[in-house]
């Protein structure tokens, strides 16, 4: 099996955690490369995920990427996100070529079961599988130059064919269309995916890429925002909200925030601890966290509070 993550130093922290919980829930696996793309991560932080990886008898490869804004070029605009999400674009040159698939991981991710049947599936001629997040806006979806009734992808999650990646020049394609939607996109590399891949990803079940708010969000409520959602069961949903194998800190409601109160919290809180970083988390956020919380509870009993208040978020961000 091999995995990757792309992370600069904020995130090193984070990342401490999902690679301790990648390693612990696939104990089995006989063998379990890690690539971890560093844009600007300090010397401690990588001595670190080498010491994590040593805990387990695993190896792992850092591979410096700090040259990425020069070969991002006029992509180095990322609108409020940093440029380091453009860094898994690039993961078809920067593995090595014996390295034919592998599973990208975001770092606010934590893996809570085996990986085993994800990495078993065929791609075909598919060039990578992804989880839908049937909550963008349609017009959001529509200013990147996409359908805006189609399905979503999200891109904490993808199971990549590199082989393909880099035969069809992948990456090259991808930032070519990013540099065409510049200023009209939100979510920069995720934007790129989808428009130039529409056709070309494997659908993922939720379970994968459980986005942690999504437990506030009913299945029938989901549908009817994004009808084509209903390419997965009202029970794949249930088991995924239930038991996810991944879960996916997307969002504000962040567990390393002080005050954080979301569901799903308790299983970064386990990793943190575990993790060679010293557990820190951000304060000064109590306030916004709690509003947040009554947000996502909110969506329970008023969705349409809570699409329109997403709505009015999305449009701000886009006059910026």
């Amino acid at each position: 099996m091999e995995a990757a993550y792309v992370s600069n130093e904020v995130y090193a922290r984070y990342l401490g955690a999902a690679l301790y919980s990648l390693y612990d829930n696939n104990k089995d696996e006989k063998e379990l490369n890690v690539h971890v793309v560093s844009i600007g991560m300090q010397y401690t932080s990588l001595k670190r995920l080498k010491e994590t990886a040593k805990i387990f008898k695993r190896k792992i490869n850092i591979i410096n990427f700090d040259d990425i804004k020069y070969k991002l070029g006029k992509s180095s605009d990322t609108g409020r996100f940093d440029y380091s999400i453009m860094g898994r674009l690039f993961l078809g040159e920067l593995l090595p070529e014996s390295v034919k698939k592998v599973i990208y991981l975001d770092c606010d991710t934590i893996v809570l079961g085996s990986l085993k049947k994800l990495w078993g599936l065929a791609l075909y001629s598919n060039i990578m599988a992804a989880v839908p997040e049937p909550t963008v806006n349609k017009s959001i979806k529509e200013k990147a130059g996409l359908y805006k009734d189609g399905l979503y992808y999200n891109s904490g999650v993808l199971l990549i064919n590199l082989s393909l990646w880099r035969k069809e020049n992948i990456k090259d394609k991808l930032l070519a269309y990013h540099q065409s939607i510049r200023g009209k996109c939100l979510f920069g590399d995720q934007d790129a995916l989808n428009g130039v891949l529409a056709y070309r990803i494997k659908l993922l079940p939720p379970k994968y890429n459980f986005f942690s708010n999504y437990k506030y969000w009913s299945y029938k409520e989901l549908v009817k925002n994004t009808p084509e959602y209903g390419i997965i069961t009202k029970e794949e949903y249930k088991i995924a909200a239930k038991h996810p194998v991944i879960i996916h800190f997307a969002g504000d409601e962040r567990p390393w925030n002080k005050g954080c109160l979301n569901y799903y919290k308790k299983a970064y809180d386990k990793y943190a601890a575990l993790s060679v970083w010293e557990d820190k988390r951000v304060s000064g956020k109590r306030i916004y966290m709690f509003f947040y919380h009554l947000m996502n509870l909110s969506t329970v009993f008023v969705p349409s509070l809570r699409h329109r208040i997403s709505r009015m978020y999305l449009e701000n961000i886009g006059k910026r």
